[in-house]
């Protein structure tokens, strides 16, 4: 356990009694300053000419941004369309399947939409871009283009343990979370950097009216992990997390070097501005496909060997892909490996018996 005295935070009984703070907001303004300064440091993000938007997990800001941008759509009577391109996190789909806003509908694919009839170029688009992607782990741009296109960039995972930071990012509207951050998925706590007032002021209203803003016990804890992070220009912590999930793709690769029945997702070293160097891709994910005509469903062939993954399906691909998490514990990894190689020697063990 690293950092654990310097980033704790000690919150009295009295404190924070205020839905605001002295400005008369739900934001913490030190806490937006030390964000700016993480982005600086790690030069993944423009925060200049930006307003911040906090939100409890990015999952709120997404539904926010959605909500804003729906709402640019409202002279047509036709409701937008929110795309992504395959494969995608299953959350754009399910939050816009759930709130059913007159406003919006999902489409689905942002290859299939470009490519068919119904892009006439006027219907109002959402696209959203997750970059490195979930689940592949693939730096992503947006497919579609055009005055009727609008775009979010979901950068969850654009942070040195993950992947290359090629370029800062410098969009109209880009969503951060602290779990992919720091870890602390617990905390509920995202942010989003805009550029559009109008958008931002709408995504204010709906963070506001939904949960009166973030706890301001959360930021007092982000604020303060946040400060621990910047203060050694982020040397240790990612530095720390990009050597373990080194580590962990190392030993991945290795065990399915020796299947053929099994892939794993292929993305070519790029150089990496934060490390100064040519690197490899390290995502959080192994997007894997089963290779066999006969495993169609990838998802059920590891349940069946008592590996817990996320059907390719769900994330808008084929049944022949499954998704294994690598953000775990080192004894949950550990164990993850033991199993896969269990499932790989018994494709050697059926091959001799042949």
């Amino acid at each position: 356990m690293r950092q654990a005295e310097s980033s704790a935070a000690l919150v009295s009984g009295w404190h924070r009694m205020s839905y605001i703070y002295q400005d008369g907001t739900y934001m913490s303004e030190a806490l937006e300053t030390v964000i700016r300064k993480l982005h600086s440091v790690v030069g993944n993000a423009v925060t200049d000419n930006r307003f911040v938007i906090f939100g409890s997990g990015s999952t709120q800001l997404l539904a926010a941004a959605v909500h804003a941008l729906s709402l640019t759509n409202s002279s047509s009577s036709q409701p937008a369309r929110l795309l992504a391109s395959v494969p995608y996190y299953t959350m754009y789909k399910e939050q816009a399947e759930f709130f059913d806003s007159v406003h919006l509908t999902f489409e689905g694919d942002a290859f299939a939409w470009k490519n068919s009839e119904r892009n006439d170029n006027t219907t109002q688009v959402i696209e959203v871009v997750t970059s490195p992607n979930n689940p592949d782990g693939k730096l992503k741009r947006a497919v579609l283009d055009g005055p009727n296109v609008k775009v979010i960039h979901d950068y969850a995972y654009y942070w040195p343990y993950f992947s290359p930071i090629t370029r800062p990012a410098d969009d109209e509207l880009s969503l951060f979370s602290l779990s992919k951050t720091t870890g602390h998925a617990g905390s509920r706590f995202g942010w989003g950097l805009v550029k559009d007032k109008t958008v931002y002021e709408n995504m204010k209203k709906y963070i506001t009216l939904t949960s009166m803003g973030v706890s301001r016990t959360t930021q007092l804890h982000v604020l303060q992990l946040l400060n621990v992070v910047v203060r050694d220009g982020g040397d240790n912590i990612f530095h720390f997390g990009h050597e373990t999930l080194k580590k962990r793709w190392e030993t991945l690769n290795k065990v399915f070097s020796m299947s053929t029945r099994f892939s794993l997702q292929k993305i070519k070293p790029e150089y990496c501005n934060y490390f100064k160097k040519v690197r490899d891709f390290t995502p959080s994910y192994a997007w894997v496909k089963c290779e066999r005509p006969e495993d169609a469903n990838c998802y059920e062939i590891f349940r069946e060997a008592k590996i817990t993954g996320r059907d390719g399906k769900v994330f808008g691909s084929e049944e022949s892909l499954v998704r294994l998490s690598l953000i775990r514990s080192q004894d949950d990894f550990d164990h993850l490996i033991d199993m896969l190689k269990k499932l790989v020697f018994q494709e050697g063990a059926e091959a001799h018996f042949i």
